[in-house]
């Protein structure tokens, strides 16, 4: 089926708008949790953490999902000769290295979504529970950052392609 300059233009700018969210809510992730910790915010920024995975969450996700169908129309224009021109042209590898991104940065936000944050939520009672508490939200911090450089190299390879 042949697509229409309409068609091609929705698609591009569904998933432009899906990316900025899925990428704005990484990135915000990343800005909340290294804000310089003083004594008076430490303590609040385990509540802000969970509290802003359990806002921001489903729109992420929900983002991700239009980047996937729209990514997938938009791949499939590209790759003329198929799923093959992943590896044999310079635009198939570049959107190969994107999609590697892509799926480690998923499951990063996975496990800091369904297995991270809900524990951080949890209010710790005993000195070994406020302990591990603060291993966790470094787990966060470090799991932030990494996917905050993976979206930066998202968008590195994007400006390529």
């Amino acid at each position: 089926m042949e697509t229409t300059t309409l068609q091609t233009t929705l698609v591009n700018w569904l998933h432009l708008s899906a990316a900025m969210v899925w990428l704005g809510a990484i990135f915000t992730g990343a800005a909340v949790f290294f804000r310089k910790d003083d004594g008076h915010i430490h303590a609040a920024k385990g509540k802000l953490s969970a509290a802003f995975y359990r806002v921001f969450s489903p729109y992420a996700w929900a983002a991700l999902a239009v980047l996937v169908i729209t990514g997938s129309l938009r791949a499939a224009g590209h790759l003329e000769g198929g799923v093959g021109d992943l590896l044999t042209t310079v635009w198939g590898r570049l959107l190969s290295a994107k999609l590697v991104l892509v799926m480690l940065l998923v499951g990063i936000g996975a496990y800091v979504t369904y297995g991270l944050a809900p524990r951080i939520d949890a209010r710790p009672k005993t000195a070994l529970e406020v302990e591990r508490h603060a291993a966790l939200e470094l787990r966060l911090r470090i799991l932030c950052a990494l996917g905050a450089l993976m979206g930066l190299g998202i968008l590195f390879i994007v400006t390529l392609l």
